[in-house]
C-alpha cells in the first residue's frame, strides 16, 4: 500500500489544547464510576464546563426570542 499525504501521521491526530477542561479534556462529556448494574453505567453525561456553554446559549436564545434587550433602558 502506498502512502499519501491525506493519510494522518502521528502528529497530525487533535490532542485536547493547554486550556482544556480537566475533568473532560475538552470533550465536554465525563462518564461516571457506577457499579456495572448501576443505571448509569456507561452513560454519558455532560462535563461541567459544558453545562456552563450550554446555559449561556439558552440564556442568549431565550433574550433574542423575548427581545428583552430592547427593554433593558428601563430597568
Amino acid at each position: 500500500m502506498s502512502s499519501s499525504s491525506t493519510e494522518l501521521e502521528g502528529d497530525d491526530i487533535s490532542r485536547p489544547s493547554e486550556n482544556a477542561c480537566p475533568l473532560c479534556k475538552g470533550l465536554g462529556f465525563v462518564r461516571t464510576e457506577v457499579p456495572l448494574d448501576h443505571p448509569d453505567f456507561g452513560k454519558l453525561i455532560p462535563c461541567a464546563c459544558r453545562m456552563a456553554q450550554l446555559a449561556e446559549r439558552r440564556v442568549a436564545a431565550l433574550r433574542s426570542v423575548s427581545d428583552m434587550d430592547s427593554l433593558a433602558r428601563m430597568t
